[in-house]
């Protein structure tokens, strides 16, 4: 039996993603969705493929270690190269890929002279490893080895580049044009599309960028499309999956890396169109978030900054004290799209911001730890995710309200009244919503304005916000 949780349980739900995961030895290894950390039938199954792939591993280290077989295909003689190899490259694969069944695969894997430390096998048994044949290999095809192809090459090439575009975003955001950001969220995006086209590639067997590009690309979204029709993919899923197609020729293009562009780019990567998944909550689920959080005077002036200002996680962890006007408003460029913003404050906001703003590291709220200050959410390095100190507070307070809930629907919820309500006819608003969410606005007039936050004229959204305040009755 695994170390449990705290539930009691040997996997652990996570929830952003709905996989049952396993943390070992510092990495995540997952195992499976399911409906919910009550899923029970989910859970059996996930237990059950973690349980054969501990101990696949376990019999793996064990035979590194002493020469006992792991699998019946491999020999019980003594450690040899041969085995030794077949070993190491199982290891690496399950780690990297959770496929207990790499056990039997052939030696594909590189040489990684870390992983090897790990497991404790001798560089100089496996610094140059032949390739060899496995079972389920055609014969009439050859071996296959450890040569990189032009195209596997260039996919790395441009994924190594997106991860230093977040590093940099990471280390310091504001000296970035805001088109040249990329956070951790959109690097795993990319990396996922990339991998999708990788995929692919390989199966139509293109090595290198030339007259069969098209070909290649064109099969790539008829199967994404073929699988849309049969049910087994949504439409934004493939967005998802096409969305570093373009960015990733132009980026080959303009580097002279191939020599020009697909000429079916723009049908490769045909938008499927995008279903509204806004969910606001209702004003009574709103109160009992307002009364599970009495007491605590800063998630309280989370909430609401969050309902008077449309404000995502991200939106209060980049607050800073300089947004704060003498006017009782909070002016700012949203982190996001750049956009000028100008929300007006409700009392009840402003006494709490006064009464809990901590005004560290150039930010209004931080979150303090015994090893330093750090701001509420953060992007991880090398695309690993983000730590989210507001999700995961509130999450405390939804489970003290017995209410399903997320941070995001708080924004949802002001948008949603901002548009039916703020008119008193309740006709939709889109150019009043825009003001409010601080979404990009394309006219070109914009240009020709004065936008600086400070000089805004607000005076509609200020009175959708007095009427926000009216509804949701805050005290």
């Amino acid at each position: 039996m695994g170390r449990q949780n705290e539930r009691g349980l040997e996997l652990t739900w996570h929830r952003p993603s709905k996989r049952w995961r396993k943390r070992i030895e510092g990495r995540d290894h997952w195992f499976g969705g399911g409906n919910g950390v009550s899923d029970r039938t989910s859970y059996r199954a996930a237990l059950e493929k973690y349980r054969k792939f501990r101990d696949d591993r376990e019999a793996a280290m064990d035979h590194l270690r002493h020469g006992i077989t792991a699998r019946p295909v491999m020999s019980a003689t003594p450690v040899t190269l041969e085995s030794l190899s077949a070993v190491y490259t199982a290891m690496v694969q399950m780690t990297r890929a959770m496929n207990p069944t790499a056990l039997i695969a052939g030696i594909d894997v590189p040489y990684d002279p870390e992983v090897a430390w790990k497991y404790g096998v001798p560089v100089q048994l496996l610094t140059s490893v032949p390739p060899r044949q496995t079972d389920d290999q055609p014969a009439d095809e050859p071996a296959r080895t450890t040569k990189t192809s032009e195209v596997d090459r260039l996919l790395d090439q441009f994924v190594a580049e997106q991860k230093r575009r977040t590093e940099l975003t990471i280390q310091n955001p504001d000296a970035i044009p805001p088109k040249q950001r990329l956070g951790g969220s959109a690097l795993r995006c990319v990396i996922t599309s990339i991998e999708q086209m990788r995929k692919h590639f390989h199966k139509a067997r293109l090595t290198e960028f030339g007259d069969q590009t098209e070909q290649a690309l064109a099969s790539f979204r008829k199967s994404l499309d073929d699988a849309v029709g049969k049910g087994k993919l949504k439409g934004q899923t493939v967005n998802a999956y096409t969305k570093a197609v373009g960015p990733f020729f132009r980026w080959a293009w303009s580097n002279r890396l191939v020599a020009e562009q697909p000429r079916n780019l723009a049908a490769i990567t045909r938008k499927y169109a995008k279903i509204g998944t806004a969910q606001p909550l209702s004003v009574e689920v709103i109160r009992k978030l307002w009364a599970a959080a009495a007491g605590d005077d800063r998630m309280r002036a989370w909430i609401a900054v969050g309902l008077n200002c449309g404000a995502y996680a991200m939106d209060l962890a980049t607050l800073k004290p300089e947004h704060l006007t003498a006017d009782g408003c909070i002016a700012r460029y949203r982190h996001k799209t750049t956009v000028p913003m100008k929300h007006k404050l409700w009392p009840i906001t402003l006494e709490l911001i006064r009464k809990t703003r901590d005004d560290e590291i150039g930010l209004v709220w931080v979150r303090k730890k015994p090893k330093g200050t750090f701001p509420l959410v953060e992007e991880k390095a090398g695309g690993g995710g983000k730590y989210d100190g507001v999700g995961r507070l509130f999450d405390k307070v939804c489970k003290r309200a017995d209410v399903r809930a997320t941070w995001s629907q708080l924004r949802d919820t002001s948008a949603h009244y901002v548009e039916n309500v703020a008119n008193g006819d309740r006709t939709s608003n889109p150019e009043l919503v825009s003001q409010f969410l601080g979404h990009s606005d394309p006219r070109m007039a914009r240009f020709y304005l004065d936008q600086r936050p400070e000089r805004l004229n607000r005076a509609m959204l200020d009175a959708a916000i007095d009427k926000l305040a009216e509804i949701y009755n805050l005290a």
